[in-house]
């Protein structure tokens, strides 16, 4: 069963060290291969710091969402975000990003 866009933006928040906060301008540093990803954060996360990945994806509105499922269809993220739910599993992190400890810091 294919992976929607939210499942799969979430399962790479959650493979972010979140031992320290991220910025939304890390956030998006994070995301620069997904443009419209990008594009939601910048219009829809608060200049702020995020504890979680649960915490930045409660910040997004759910039209920001359908938006995001509707590129994942059709338009430019669509190659970045096939290529995570292709690598998408049940336990352990998504090969290509992991933990990275001093993007958000």
């Amino acid at each position: 069963m294919p992976h929607s866009a939210r499942d799969i933006i979430e399962r790479e928040l959650g493979q972010l060290n979140w031992s320290h906060a991220w910025s939304r301008e890390a956030l998006m540093e994070h995301f620069r291969m997904a443009p419209t990803v990008r594009q939601v954060l910048a219009d829809h996360l608060p200049n702020r710091t995020f504890r979680s990945a649960k915490e930045v994806a409660e910040a997004i509105p759910q039209s920001a969402w359908q938006h995001i499922e509707h590129i994942y269809e059709s338009g430019a993220d669509s190659n970045f975000l096939k290529s995570r739910a292709a690598n998408f599993q049940g336990q352990g992190e998504t090969p290509g990003t992991g933990h990275l400890a001093d993007e958000g810091q």
